[in-house]
C-alpha cells in the first residue's frame, strides 16, 4: 500500500506518479471527492493561504518599488528599470521553478516542500533587512522570495485541480484570487510599516509573519490530504488500480503538439505583460499628483478587482468553458492596456487621466488575473489529468521566462529620466504599449484550439 506516502504526492516507483494520475480519473476517487465536502475545503482554503501569502507579497512589491526609489544613498546609480528586477525576479522564478517544486514534491512530499517554502520566507526577509547595495536585494527579495513563492504557489495549483472532480474553475478562482486578496492586505499594511517602522524592520517581519502563515498552511494541507487518502474506497482504489503507464511515445506527440505550443507561447507572453502594470502602477499614480498612500491604495484597488475577477471568471468558466473565458477576458485586458497607453499619450487633464488611472486598475486587475486562475483548469480541460501533470510545470517555466524578459523590457522602455523620483505619465507610453500588443497576441494564441477545431 502506498498509504500516507500517496497523500503526500510521494511516489518511489516510475510508474507511480502516471497511474495515480489515471487513478484520480477513476469512478473510485470521485465516489471519495464527492462523499468529503469538508477535506475539499479545508484543501481550497489551505492553498489559498499559500497563494495569499506568497504571492501576495510579489503583487505589492510595487509598494517596495516606489519606496526603494526614494533611497538615493542605497541604490545609489540604480535605474529605475534595475530597481523594478528585484521584484521581477521575485515573480519570474515562482512560475521559473515549476519543474523543480513538482520534482521536490516527489521525492519529499506537499508538506515538506510547502514547510520548505516558510523557511525560505523567512531567510528572504531576514536577510533583505540587511542589505547593502543593489545586489543584496536582488538575491534576497529577489531569488530567494522567489524560490519562496515558487515552492507555495506551484504546489497550491498543482495540488487543486487534482482532487477535485467538479467546479474546477470557481475552485481555481478561489485559489488564485489569494493573489488579490494578498496584494489588498498587504499593500497598505507594508506602506503603514515602512512608514513607521523603516525598510529594514519592515523586511524582517513581514518574512518572520509569512514564514508562519505557509507553515501553518503546510499543516492543514497535509493533515486534509491524509484524511482523503485513508478513506477504505481510496485505499481499495490503490490496491486494484492497473499500474499500466502511459506510453512515453504520447508523451512526446503531446509536447509537439500545436495546441501545446500555442498555449505555451500565450503563457510566455502574457506573463511578459501580466506584471508590468502592477509593478509600476504606483509610479504611474504618483506621475499624475497621487499622494504615496494613495498609490498604496491603488495597487490595493488593482488588487481588489483581481480577487472579485478570478471569483467571477472562475464561476463562469465552469458554465462557459475555461478556454472562451480566458480567451475573452486576455483580451479585455489588452484592449484597455492599448487604451492606456493612448491616454497616457494624449494632452489631457491631470485629473482625467487620474480618473482614467483608477478605471483602468480595477479593470485591468479583473480581467487579466482571469489568466492565472483559468490556466491551470484550461490545461486539464484541453490534455486531461495525466497531460496536465506532463504539461504543466513546462507552461509555467516559460510563463517564468516570459515574466523575467518581458518585466525588464517594460522598465527599459519608460523613457527618458528614469531616475527621476516622480515621473511623467508619458515616459510610460511604451510599456503600458507592450503590455496591449503582448496580451493581444497571447488571447489569439489561446484560441488557437478553436481555430484548428474549425478548420479541421
Amino acid at each position: 500500500m502506498l498509504g500516507y506516502k500517496a497523500a503526500r504526492l510521494k511516489y518511489s516507483d516510475q510508474t507511480g506518479f502516471d497511474s495515480v494520475q489515471r487513478r484520480l480519473n477513476s469512478s473510485s476517487w470521485r465516489r471519495i471527492m464527492s462523499s468529503q465536502p469538508f477535506e475539499q475545503v479545508t484543501i481550497i482554503a489551505a492553498c489559498g493561504l499559500l497563494v495569499f501569502t506568497a504571492c501576495g507579497l510579489n503583487f505589492s512589491f510595487g509598494v517596495y518599488q516606489e519606496h526603494y526609489e526614494t533611497l538615493d544613498d542605497l541604490f545609489q546609480g540604480a535605474s529605475f528599470g534595475q530597481i523594478s528586477l528585484i521584484g521581477t525576479l521575485a515573480s519570474s522564478i515562482m512560475m521559473l521553478g515549476a519543474p523543480l517544486a513538482h520534482m521536490m514534491m516527489r521525492a519529499h512530499g506537499v508538506h515538506a516542500t510547502v514547510v520548505t517554502s516558510g523557511v525560505l520566507s523567512a531567510v528572504a526577509g531576514i536577510t533583505a533587512s540587511f542589505g547593502r547595495t543593489l545586489w543584496h536585494f536582488l538575491v534576497a527579495q529577489g531569488v530567494i522570495q522567489g524560490c519562496a513563492a515558487c515552492l507555495a504557489y506551484i504546489t497550491a495549483i498543482t495540488v487543486t485541480p487534482r482532487v477535485l472532480n467538479s467546479r474546477r474553475g470557481l475552485a481555481m478562482g478561489i485559489v488564485t484570487s489569494g493573489t488579490g486578496l494578498g496584494g489588498v492586505t498587504w499593500a497598505p499594511l507594508l506602506r503603514y510599516l515602512l512608514t513607521k517602522l523603516g525598510f529594514r524592520l519592515t523586511l524582517a517581519f513581514v518574512g518572520l509573519l509569512s514564514a508562519i502563515s505557509i507553515v501553518f498552511a503546510a499543516t492543514v494541507l497535509n493533515r486534509a490530504l491524509e484524511s482523503l487518502n485513508n478513506t477504505q474506497a481510496r485505499r481499495d482504489d490503490i490496491e486494484n488500480a492497473n499500474d499500466k503507464s502511459i506510453a512515453s511515445s504520447k508523451g512526446v506527440q503531446l509536447f509537439r503538439s500545436t495546441i501545446f505550443l500555442a498555449h505555451t507561447l500565450a503563457s510566455a507572453l502574457q506573463s511578459a505583460a501580466y506584471f508590468t502594470p502592477l509593478f509600476f502602477m504606483s509610479s504611474v499614480a504618483r506621475s499624475v499628483n497621487f499622494s504615496e498612500t494613495a498609490s498604496a491604495n491603488i495597487i490595493a484597488l488593482c488588487n481588489l478587482s483581481n480577487f472579485a475577477g478570478k471569483l467571477l471568471v472562475g464561476y463562469t468558466a465552469d458554465r462557459l468553458g475555461s478556454l472562451e473565458t480566458l480567451a475573452t477576458s486576455t483580451a479585455l485586458s489588452a484592449f484597455i492596456s492599448l487604451g492606456m497607453a493612448y491616454t497616457v499619450d494624449v494632452k489631457i487633464a491631470i485629473e482625467t487621466q487620474r480618473k482614467l488611472l483608477l478605471v483602468y486598475s480595477a479593470l485591468y486587475g479583473a480581467s487579466a488575473g482571469a489568466y492565472v486562475a483559468l490556466l491551470p483548469t484550461t490545461l486539464v480541460e484541453q490534455f486531461g489529468l495525466d497531460g496536465f501533470a506532463k504539461v504543466n510545470s513546462v507552461v509555467y517555466l516559460c510563463r517564468g521566462l516570459g515574466s523575467l524578459v518581458g518585466t525588464w523590457v517594460a522598465g527599459s522602455l519608460v523613457l527618458a529620466h528614469l531616475k527621476a523620483k516622480v515621473h511623467e505619465s508619458v515616459d510610460f507610453f511604451f510599456s503600458f504599449l507592450f503590455v496591449g500588443i503582448s496580451l493581444s497576441v497571447a488571447a489569439a494564441l489561446v484560441l488557437w484550439p478553436k481555430i484548428k477545431t474549425n478548420i479541421k
